[in-house]
């Protein structure tokens, strides 16, 4: 038996109950998307708001990262990868900074459904500190990713997946 289960048989014995700090440990990504979305109204407001977003955005936002993990861990091609629903960029204080252009209709042509719409969900997601290390870890892969490719621009790789010139501005959404 594992660690973490031992710990979720201890508080269940002993107490008669888990504490969710314990259950999360033991729970899939997509068993935590599917407990918050079977949470109380007022309890997912309360965590929505931690996060500066509506219950209903925070939501998609863990299906949205779900899928992608998903994909990764099941080793599928995952750097073009499109998802059908689209972060609702209305919600996102500062949003503009990223300078992502427009199409004809008024809806912008990359970071809402990509590869690069994960790095904004993080932008708004993670911790100051951790945010700037996975910038620093991506424009890293991004270097390794121009040296090792030779028949195809690392611009035009960064660029399907949703990446802009400006992509790192995700720093400026906190």
């Amino acid at each position: 038996m594992s660690k973490h289960h031992q710990v979720v048989t201890h508080y269940m014995t002993e107490h008669g109950y888990i504490p969710l700090w314990v259950l999360v440990n033991v729970l899939t990504f997509g068993k935590i998307e599917y407990f918050f979305k079977n949470m109380k109204p007022s309890d997912k407001i309360t965590i929505a708001k931690q996060f500066g977003l509506q219950p209903d955005e925070l939501s998609k936002f863990m299906h949205m990262l779900a899928l992608a993990r998903n994909k990764c861990a099941h080793d599928e091609r995952f750097f073009d990868m499109r998802f059908r629903e689209r972060i609702h960029t209305k919600s996102i204080k500062n949003f503009s900074v990223l300078g992502i252009t427009r199409a004809n209709d008024g809806s912008y042509t990359y970071g809402t459904n990509d590869i690069y719409a994960i790095a904004i969900m993080f932008s708004l997601l993670l911790n100051k500190a951790d945010l700037k290390e996975f910038v620093s870890a991506m424009k890293s892969a991004f270097k390794k990713l121009q040296r090792q490719v030779k028949t195809v621009p690392a611009a035009d790789i960064m660029l399907i997946m949703g990446y802009g010139t400006n992509w790192d501005n995700l720093l400026c959404l906190k």
